[in-house]
């Protein structure tokens, strides 16, 4: 997939599915509210049983899309986002946790992360290193979750949501996430956009009068962060669940 603004296209997911060996007829069906309904381009879709297709990609496409491996094959490694926390209590702080969905650790070398506008234009400071903290954790290890804060916030993020500082990391510079919403990008080294969220509050999914001091969490992680359908607010008792197992997961 590829937005507009963004200068490469971007796996999201890879299957391989045994389930069905024959076919008569494929699609694809679009999720989407009213005001994405005219949003979606499909330029080259390509579905092969030993028949040669003519249609070609327009130039700045991909011209070879990447053959699937084996189900027991090896994995990309990928953080993605998993919770946000922007509108934080007077007793909390702000807050955004990434879960590595892959088998193996991830390195956080020259990874950035980046806020955006509402409108994906890019803001003037928005963007911080993961490895801006004077104690960081060099690599996040598989299936495992990170959070990264203020680094002045951890001791409150320990105390506010009851957790233990192992997955919380402080940062020297943390983005200021605001209260009225955003967008979040992930760069991996080299600046390639690994990840990207939404963040406001018609992403929850509880009162607006119990959004503040509660997160966006993933019901689940290891899906694409894009997907509105994917973000509930936080049904943890402290409002959050930073360097943790969501509390909505699976729900």
């Amino acid at each position: 997939t590829r937005l507009k603004q963004e200068p490469e296209y971007i796996k999201e997911q890879q299957v391989w599915d045994t389930g069905f060996t024959t076919s008569v007829c494929a699609g694809v069906r679009c999720f989407y509210t009213a005001s994405r309904c005219n949003g979606f381009v499909f330029s080259h879709i390509r579905i092969t049983d030993g028949v040669e297709t003519t249609t070609e990609p327009r130039p700045e496409e991909p011209t070879e899309p990447e053959e699937p491996g084996a189900p027991d094959g090896p994995q990309s490694a990928t953080l993605l986002f998993n919770e946000v926390m922007y509108h934080n209590a007077t007793n909390g702080a702000e807050y955004v946790e990434l879960y590595n969905a892959s088998k193996e650790a991830v390195s956080l070398l020259d990874w950035k992360l980046e806020k955006l506008k509402l409108d994906g234009t890019p803001m003037v400071g928005g963007s911080i290193a993961l490895t801006n903290g004077t104690s960081n954790p060099s690599s996040v290890a598989p299936e495992s979750y990170i959070c990264f804060t203020q680094s002045t916030s951890v001791a409150v993020l320990q105390a506010k949501h009851q957790v233990a500082r192992t997955n919380l990391v402080g940062l020297n510079s943390f983005l200021s996430l605001s209260n009225d919403g955003g967008i979040l990008v992930l760069r991996s080294k080299g600046g390639k956009m690994m990840d990207r969220c939404y963040f406001g509050d018609d992403a929850h999914t509880n009162s607006s009068k119990q959004r503040v001091g509660v997160s966006l969490e993933k019901r689940a992680p290891q899906l694409a962060s894009d997907k509105e359908s994917n973000w509930v607010s936080s049904a943890h008792a402290t409002g959050g669940t930073p360097g943790m197992p969501n509390a909505v997961f699976g729900n």
